[in-house]
């Protein structure tokens, strides 16, 4: 990869870093769709890599946070997938075709997708932000942003339901290579594979992969 700047960007609790030329890999979802146990067994998780940072090396932290992120990512989205308590189902219509739309809208505008999959109760989406200007990239703060509230705004208006649609906080990591790419590009597009709702990725009406991968 060439040499590129970080964009760090303070989004509630959560500090977020962003490349300024970089492909993203997203994940959000309806607000309370994990029960308080599960939460706080995440955030238990998450305190203790903290704590353990400070016991390694300089030379092991980069490793370290990398192992971590991953696991704590699998064992939180392996969770969500098998969460079933949530009151709406992105996967049945309008709300699908709403959440298309509105990923769609802005592609090859301020972002170039490379695949997304929209599951029955979060949302995983890869993405290289494209330039704001001569100067800067669109960020992901200002993406997301737009992603959520419009989205939100016509679900609830299809569902007639008030408030949060949306959990605030997403999950984002920036794919360091292209080995990391494809991989996570796989992990995207089998996850109605992996949740056990079809038995090949293609029969997902809600898997989309752009023209270069396929």
């Amino acid at each position: 990869m060439s040499e590129q700047e970080f964009v760090i960007n303070n989004r509630r609790h959560l500090p977020h870093k962003q490349l300024t030329d970089c492909t993203l890999f997203i994940t959000w979802r309806i607000a309370f769709t994990l029960p308080d146990n599960i939460l706080r067994e995440l955030a238990e998780k998450r305190n203790q890599h903290f704590k353990d940072i400070k016991t390694i090396s300089p030379e092991e932290e980069n490793i370290y946070r990398n192992e971590f992120a991953l696991r704590h990512f699998a064992h939180f989205d392996n969770w969500i997938d098998k969460f079933e308590g949530c009151k709406y189902n992105l996967c049945i219509e309008p709300l699908t075709s709403i959440i298309t739309d509105t990923l769609k809208y802005n592609d090859n505008r301020k972002y170039t997708i490379s695949c997304y999959c929209i599951m029955p109760n979060h949302v995983h989406l890869i993405i290289k932000p494209l330039y704001k200007n001569d100067k800067e990239y669109y960020a992901l703060d200002e993406i997301m942003h737009a992603i959520k509230n419009y989205s939100a705004h016509k679900i609830n208006k299809a569902v007639e339901n008030k408030g949060h649609f949306w959990q605030n906080e997403s999950y984002d990591r920036i794919i360091r290579d292209y080995i990391e790419y494809l991989k996570t590009v796989e992990y995207v597009v089998s996850n109605p594979v992996k949740a056990g709702l079809v038995d090949k990725w293609e029969d997902w009406k809600g898997t989309y992969i752009c023209k270069d991968l396929r």
